[in-house]
């Protein structure tokens, strides 16, 4: 280069950047050394340069750079380009596929650059992604911005409690500002770059947004991505509030038939913001749903379940997620905000019931939640399609729980009870416009009670899941995985009593060397008394697959229940033989292949296990016969249907949740 502009470039750049990192500096950038040592810092997984461009620098801040040792390319000029200017010239040297535009007076969390560019990397229709952006005492600046259909903006902060919700979850937004934004090059070439229009600063982030989102790309905030933003005052109060008052007449002017479909803002802001934070996703289909807690398969109660449903609606951009945790909100949802989950916080009925609230569909997981909240939805939402996910039939637990009850108290206060719940599970299945159920026994039951009502099965089969291939020899334990969150008057607390006190001691007479492992955080003091060097207490476990490979065997001791027990089906998919009881290997098809070994005696239960444990023949034969298993699944599918189709269904016919002021938006 020559002129005005002066580049300081090395010979040799990274080999094959992914991104180029973009750091925009002016006179002496007295934060810029600071950025810069920051990303020397990161995650290296992601290949990437650095291109210092400086406006004006002062001779000292050159002297620091080049004393500094940093890794990065230097493009200066001896005049002020702009904000938009300088990005353009440091662009034209980039040698990646992505270009990230960074403030200098930020500074990057370690693992900062991976999720902008997984995010871009998941979806071809996404041309930018932006950072959320912390001031430096932690509190949020930027979270995603809105823009406002007179050219004002906002940024969608934590500050408001009355707000609903947080916005901490990943989603395609109006736009992010250019403190740290992520462009695929492909897109930074069709829209040409920023439009120096706007200079020295101001509204150029904002105008490159919209130019992406002419050519039908989106531009997504990932709050995976954490930037520390000091914001710093480089003009005076007055010289800001001119530039910003005449690039939004400039923008307004370019842009007036984009704003006509923006929000008008009211006094409402929380109506306002949901209304613009749909609109900005692209009007998607809003699905709410209802269950206990945050779904981790590692909990067990069916959470796995819970998280297949949302990874397979995660997968389709038509549905805008928002999740309630009805019973705690405790547990690490990070990953789940980074893939769009919106994890609502806070009182539930005023959410609902607020004017600017609207659902299309309405998933409630569990009789005790549809009991809880059912009437609260169908009085809030009236347009919204409802639909009951059963998950077990609870009643039946209590019957078969009655039945085992050591005294006539017990079983006449437990059927009682199940009384009372089979009152009310058939009410929520009448009352439900679709129903959900995890077999077809407990479906079979549900169509008897309404023809009208539509039910539909989605099998227990987890997703993701594939046959372990460690051998014999490289296992050594029988497993027992349970959840612990129901306590130790649960079909897992009597399940375990009944292996350790009727079981393992006749088991122990064979193998006298056994070992039971028990996962579950938190287990029950009376659960730890069973703690012996037979029977270990493993606590949570994240790795479940890991633990499985351990295993020679896996046992399914549940006496009272309903529905397909996950642990069983989950063992089976995962190629360890399962001793079961009965209700341990309720509702699951083995197509004779014997891949499921079933008893209720005792000393039958014990011997089993030990041939398993003990015997690799004996294992090896289990082993074969769960291989069948799996081929009849494949060659005949796992049947019911999924839950895509159950939400395509539901929605079809229903009223417009679509309220008269999104109408006019929109």
């Amino acid at each position: 280069m020559s002129g005005l502009v002066d580049a300081l470039l090395p010979e040799e750049g990274i080999d094959s950047p992914l991104v180029s990192i973009v750091i925009i500096g002016w006179g002496s950038a007295p934060h810029l050394l600071d950025c810069v040592r920051s990303i020397e810092r990161i995650d290296t997984s992601v290949p990437h340069e650095v291109i210092v461009t400086l406006n004006e620098p002062t001779a000292d801040l050159l002297a620091a750079l080049s004393q500094s040792g940093v890794d990065a390319r230097v493009v200066s000029s001896r005049v002020n380009r702009g904000f938009g200017g300088a990005c353009n010239a440091a662009a034209r040297v980039a040698t990646g596929d992505y270009v990230l535009f960074l403030n200098d007076d930020t500074l990057v969390d370690r693992g900062w650059l991976e999720p902008l560019v997984a995010t871009a990397e998941a979806r071809s229709d996404i041309g930018a992604v932006g950072s959320l952006c912390l001031h430096m005492d932690g509190t949020v600046q930027e979270a995603g911005n809105f823009l406002w259909s007179d050219g004002t903006t906002s940024s969608s902060t934590l500050d408001e409690p009355g707000l609903p919700h947080c916005y901490d979850w990943a989603r395609a937004v109006d736009y992010c500002s250019g403190a740290s934004l992520l462009v695929r090059r492909s897109t930074w070439n069709l829209v040409r770059g920023f439009d120096e229009i706007y200079y020295p600063a101001y509204y150029e982030d904002l105008d490159l947004c919209l130019k992406i989102q002419a050519l039908g790309q989106q531009v997504w905030f990932q709050p995976a991505s954490v930037v520390h933003h000091v914001r710093s005052a480089s003009t005076t109060r007055p010289y800001r509030e001119f530039l910003m008052h005449r690039h939004r007449e400039i923008l307004k002017e370019q842009w007036k038939d984009v704003l006509d479909g923006h929000v008008e803002r009211t006094d409402d802001r929380v109506r306002d913001e949901e209304v613009a934070t749909w609109l900005g996703m692209g009007r998607p289909d809003r699905l709410l749903v209802i269950d206990d807690r945050l779904p981790d398969a590692s909990l067990g109660a069916g959470f796995g379940r819970m998280a297949d449903a949302l990874a397979e609606l995660f997968s389709d951009p038509a549905y805008f997620i928002s999740f309630f945790p009805s019973a705690s909100s405790e547990g690490d949802w990070s990953e789940l905000s980074r893939r769009g989950l919106r994890v609502l916080h806070g009182d539930l009925a005023s959410h609902l019931r607020h004017p600017g609230t609207r659902y299309d569909a309405v998933i409630i997981s569990r009789p005790h939640n549809y009991g809880k909240f059912g009437t609260l939805v169908r009085e809030s939402q009236p347009d919204a399609a409802v639909i009951y996910d059963a998950e077990a039939l609870y009643f039946r637990r209590l019957e078969i729980q009655a039945r085992l009850a050591g005294d006539m108290a017990s079983r006449s206060a437990l059927r009682a009870e199940a009384g009372d719940m089979r009152d009310a599970e058939e009410s929520y299945f009448a009352d439900a416009d679709h129903v959900v159920c995890i077999s077809e026994e407990e479906a079979a039951f549900a169509r008897t009670l309404d023809e009208t009502s539509r039910v539909h099965v989605i099998p227990a089969h987890l997703a993701g899941l594939s046959q372990t291939t460690a051998t014999f020899e490289e296992r050594r334990d029988v497993i027992f995985v349970s959840s612990w969150l129901p306590g130790a008057d649960s079909p897992n607390g009597d399940g375990l009593t009944w292996f350790v006190t009727s079981v393992l001691p006749l088991l122990r007479e064979r193998v006298p060397w056994v070992r039971l492992r028990v996962t579950g955080a938190n287990p029950p003091s009376e659960m730890l008394s069973f703690e012996s060097p037979n029977v270990r207490f493993e606590g949570r476990v994240d790795d479940l697959r890991g633990f499985y490979r351990q295993a020679r065997v896996a046992i399914s001791p549940t006496r009272y229940g309903a529905g397909v027990k996950l642990k069983t089906m989950e063992a089976l998919q995962l190629g360890v033989p399962v001793v079961a009881t009965t209700v341990g290997g309720e509702g699951i098809e083995t197509f004779g292949t014997e891949a499921l070994l079933v008893t209720d005696d005792p000393r039958e239960f014990a011997e089993t296990v030990a041939s398993l444990v003990d015997d690799r023949e004996s294992w090896e034969v289990q082993r074969r016969r769960i291989s069948e298993l799996q081929r009849h699944w494949e060659k005949v599918g796992k049947g019911g249907t999924t839950w895509k189709a159950v939400m395509k269904s539901a929605l079809e016919g229903r009223g417009s949740s679509v309220s008269p002021d999104e109408r006019a938006s929109a």
